[in-house]
């Protein structure tokens, strides 16, 4: 008797082990799959000519250079990402520029350079269907940015090409570490979504209210060049 239910005892452990190892293999075949098709899906969007203009916060000088795009492709969109408060970015694109209005979209959410992706994918993601991005942003920030575009945007399809201005303080690099970790952080959004950001990672709505309902700011230019030299591809 012993026996007997040494052997079922034993039984039911492999059992539960095998049960285990295959709903492993399942998992990790279904996300290699979805990895497959991501890939396959970004190495598409490479060839594809860009159709929005993103521009990541980070100063007057990154808009000014948006604008300065939106004239040269005047059918694209623009989406600033926690730039400057919408009244400066209606004097700088509109009235400064000549820039409608109508084709700028503003989220004042993010707060670093990994939320300034992530809370943009809502805005670009279209389906299935693969592209392309410009994103403005300085010489300084472009490594972090080229990381984690590649990743969060790359994740569903969207390709990024940079658009670099030049000036004072855009060669000030970042700190290695805080890149790494955001890079880490991005890989965890990839499969699990926002829920792995941690708390402050994004605005609170009363701020962006705030910032979205700024009048316009007269001086907010003041100081800055009205032309922004800059590095884009057409590609």
């Amino acid at each position: 008797m012993q026996y007997w239910f040494a052997r079922r005892l034993l039984w039911r452990q492999w059992f539960t082990k095998r049960r285990i190892s295959i709903g492993a293999i399942a998992v990790l075949l279904l996300v290699t799959a979805w990895g497959g098709r991501m890939w396959w899906r970004y190495r598409q969007a490479l060839d594809l000519q860009p159709d929005a203009i993103v521009v990541l916060g980070g100063g007057v000088l990154r808009e000014i250079a948006a604008a300065q795009l939106a004239r040269e492709v005047p059918d694209v969109p623009i989406i600033v990402s926690s730039g400057s408060p919408l009244g400066c970015l209606r004097l700088i694109f509109e009235q400064q520029r000549g820039v409608d209005f109508d084709r700028v979209l503003v989220d004042f959410r993010a707060r670093v350079t990994l939320t300034n992706f992530t809370t943009l994918v809502p805005f670009l993601k279209a389906g299935d269907t693969p592209r392309k991005v410009w994103v403005v942003t300085d010489a300084g920030n472009w490594p972090r940015a080229r990381k984690l575009g590649q990743i969060v945007f790359g994740s569903r399809g969207i390709a990024i090409s940079p658009v670099l201005i030049g000036g004072p303080g855009s060669s000030r690099g970042e700190s290695a570490r805080k890149t790494h970790l955001q890079v880490i952080l991005a890989g965890a959004w990839v499969l699990f979504g926002d829920f792995v950001l941690p708390p402050g990672s994004l605005n609170d709505r009363f701020t962006a209210r705030q910032l979205a309902s700024t009048q316009q700011l007269d001086n907010c230019t003041n100081g800055y060049p009205e032309f922004v030299p800059m590095q884009w591809w057409p590609y």
